[in-house]
């Protein structure tokens, strides 16, 4: 029997207990996933800045960072000298406390990408997020310590190779010691648990698989392999994207009906040696030498 709302527009109850449910069962997952305490601590408006670090971060307006905040919620404790040390170690650090999920596309919920809102979510309340909320606040937080950085955006060609996908990534160029690396800290189970050195034709072990970075005509594209061999990611070039560009991104990614986040429950993290992650009801762990559970 079918019902009506205030707007009297036709409720199936059918549908809305499935709904329910979804909603229920993500919850149940996030929580589970990421520990997120029952009510969030509320935000001050106006918190003590003397802790907080006012930064430029290239073509973003000024960004205040709470690096306090941000070290407590990824266990560090230590110089915050820019240094490469402090990159592999923030980096692997990130990966390990901070969950990659799409709850907010899946329950169709907005998802902001200014650093305020990013800060509030993945540090404040302990959430995790995706490629534009994960790599936005890695890239502010390293521009908070005093690295150069730069907001690169990628074309997401796994499982489909091809560079007629758009670009919906984002990534994080670094320079430290004279040389450049590629930071990704939002690509799912597939993230590199440690900065790549954007060098052609270089292996490069980590604990958690091997990767390169091989030329693809303008573009830069990274690969991981696997038992059938290497497996392209994305490709990016080092065209820096506008604001805007990031925006459109997100909400295209976080909107559309036909988006692998809005149509799919997706967590993933990295506990100790293991990659665990959840796709809808099928949950995976998976250990450095490629096996299963």
């Amino acid at each position: 029997m079918r019902g009506y709302d205030r707007n009297y527009r036709s409720i199936d109850p059918t549908e809305t207990a499935v709904h329910l449910l979804t909603t229920i069962r993500a919850k149940q997952w996030q929580s589970h996933f990421m520990k997120i305490a029952p009510a969030a601590t509320p935000i001050a408006r106006h918190p003590d800045r003397r802790s907080w670090s006012p930064v430029t971060c290239g073509v973003y307006p000024t960004v205040i960072m709470d690096l306090p905040a941000y070290f407590a919620r990824i266990g560090y404790q230590g110089p915050s000298k820019p240094t490469l040390d402090l990159l592999c170690d923030l980096h692997a650090r990130h990966l390990a406390r901070i969950a990659f999920e799409g709850l907010d596309p899946f329950l169709g919920r907005a998802v902001a990408i200014d650093s305020e809102s990013i800060q509030a979510k993945l540090v404040n309340r302990r959430r995790g997020g995706y490629c534009h909320e994960q790599n936005r606040l890695f890239h502010d937080v390293l521009a908070s310590i005093g690295f150069a950085v730069t907001a690169l955006g990628g074309k997401t060609i796994w499982m489909r190779p091809s560079l007629n996908a758009p670009t919906t990534h984002r990534l994080t160029l670094i320079t430290v010691a004279g040389q450049q690396y590629i930071a990704d800290v939002g690509f799912g189970p597939q993230s590199p648990p440690a900065p790549l050195l954007l060098a052609h034709g270089v292996e490069q072990t980590t604990s958690h698989g091997t990767y390169r970075i091989e030329p693809d005509g303008r573009h830069h594209e990274v690969q991981l392999r696997s038992p059938e061999g290497w497996r392209p990611m994305y490709a990016f070039t080092l065209a820096v994207p506008a604001d805007a560009d990031f925006e459109m991104a997100n909400w295209f990614m976080s909107t559309h009906p036909r988006t692998l986040f809005v149509r799919n429950l997706i967590v993933s993290r990295l506990v100790n040696e293991r990659r665990v992650s959840l796709l809808n009801t099928s949950l995976t762990v998976r250990y450095p030498d490629g096996s299963l559970d």
